[in-house]
């Protein structure tokens, strides 16, 4: 029940310093002046709407992108009648683009613009989600757990790095779209994507809790609320990336710890949801994940769970002695007072040595954050490179990318920069840095 997560819930100061078709317009929206338009009635949806056919392909046609730059195609069939509503400003309109044929059979139901579908198809040839969605042998129950409904529990021990979630997401919707829409237009086509999910995706998100439902809350809307991981999709290079929420069902059931055993990442290409065990986690012991800041003190983080969740954390720091917990929220000062020195000055005469990177990874390591941890790692390794210690730095380094591939993937950014880091530390900008030599010394 992680709710609307971001992809990295820590800073990116470390990395900062590190790298220096068919529309259909429903309900109350007026009908167009194009000839072609025609006002239809259509089973399963609780209002008229309205299907221009000048961007109309023909009954259960396909539309097809290129996949990749070797020419592929892949070729999707989107649901037909496609819905649509316009914002308020009418000048974006969002749609319901939902197929079966999505990862062998699971489905998918986006809630967003023509353009992001359009960029979608590119993400879903076959041969990508042909490894994922395994569910016949995972390596944990479910079981009843007090107070928090249902708990994914190791069946045996879970060595570092092995892989507990590999899913793609059965409902993405636009997350600008709750400030543009009237909110029954959104609540429809949020509805409508869900009832077109194949029906074994469809029962998975209906199974999951939501936050408020039964309070007058919209049972689909509170799920969504409760259970999304915050995206971007879209092409970046063009500036057409824009914010989505998604919905991995499986993932989503896994509880909350505000030192949880895993990390999670989306992969950008594809959109598969990877989480991975960043700590051996024992036979009979739960499997979490966090829905907080992990920088957040304490009280921030009770408060946050309380209000998008409905919760009192009872976690397993959240549940130490008082003292304990003052004794956490201290480390997590000093944490974020060393990352500002390690990241802001460079100059000669700062006096921070390396032992300042040592310190902070020390106090990761006290707090539990292996989640986080790859961006310490990364810091300690920069310390180091700055005073021309080469192995000090690769060891960090090599550490940094060990976790960093658990919590962040192969592909994203500050992984990759630290591979080219561990290619040649002495290549670096910041390799003697602090001594006045090296490609990186001020002049």
């Amino acid at each position: 029940m992680p709710g609307i997560l971001s992809l990295a819930l820590y800073t990116n100061l470390a990395f900062a310093a590190f790298v220096s078709g068919t529309q259909v317009l429903l309900g109350n929206t007026p009908p167009s002046k194009d000839p072609e338009c025609t006002l239809e009635e259509h089973d399963g949806l609780t209002v008229p709407f309205q299907i221009c056919s000048k961007l109309a392909a023909p009954k259960h046609a396909n539309s097809t992108v290129p996949a990749s730059t070797n020419e592929t195609t892949t070729v999707i069939p989107w649901v037909e009648p496609i819905p649509c509503k316009a914002n308020i400003y009418g000048n974006v309109t969002y749609c319901v683009f939902s197929t079966h044929s999505y990862a062998q059979g699971r489905g998918i139901s986006l809630v967003t613009t023509q353009e992001i579908a359009s960029w979608f198809i590119q993400r879903m040839a076959p041969e990508l989600t042909a490894s994922v969605n395994d569910v016949s042998n995972p390596p944990f129950i479910q079981k009843p757990m007090p107070g928090k409904g249902v708990g994914l529990i190791a069946k045996h021990t879970i060595q570092r790095g092995q892989i507990i979630h590999a899913h793609t997401p059965v409902l993405i919707v636009h997350k600008v779209m709750d400030e543009g829409l009237q909110v029954n237009d959104r609540l429809e086509l949020q509805r409508i994507g869900v009832e077109r999910l194949p029906e074994a995706s469809r029962r998975l998100y209906m199974g999951l809790m939501g936050h408020g439902e039964g309070q007058d809350v919209d049972k689909v809307e509170a799920v969504m609320i409760t259970n999304s991981f915050q995206m971007i999709l879209g092409d970046e290079e063009k500036e057409e990336d824009e914010p989505h929420n998604g919905v991995y069902p499986e993932t989503a059931r896994t509880n909350h710890d505000c030192r949880p055993n895993t990390a999670y990442y989306i992969n950008k290409g594809t959109l598969i949801h990877y989480t991975h065990a960043v700590r051996p986690i024992m036979e009979g012991e739960e499997i979490t994940l966090t829905y907080t800041n992990h920088m957040a003190s304490h009280e921030e983080r009770t408060a946050a769970l309380d209000e998008s969740w409905g919760f009192t954390c009872t976690c397993s720091l959240c549940s130490l002695p008082p003292s304990y917990i003052s004794a956490s929220d201290r480390r997590l000062q000093l944490i974020t007072s060393l990352q500002d020195q390690l990241t802001t000055d460079w100059s000669v005469t700062h006096p921070l040595s390396p032992e300042a990177g040592e310190t902070l990874v020390s106090l990761y390591i006290q707090e539990r954050l292996e989640s986080e941890i790859s961006q310490a790692y990364m810091l300690a390794a920069l310390a180091y490179a700055a005073v021309g210690e080469e192995y000090p730095a690769i060891k960090y380094a090599a550490l940094a990318v060990e976790y960093g591939l658990l919590i962040s993937g192969p592909e994203d950014e500050e992984v990759v920069a630290i591979k080219e880091f561990l290619e040649d530390p002495k290549l670096h900008w910041a390799w003697m840095r602090r001594l006045g030599r090296g490609k990186g010394a001020d002049v």
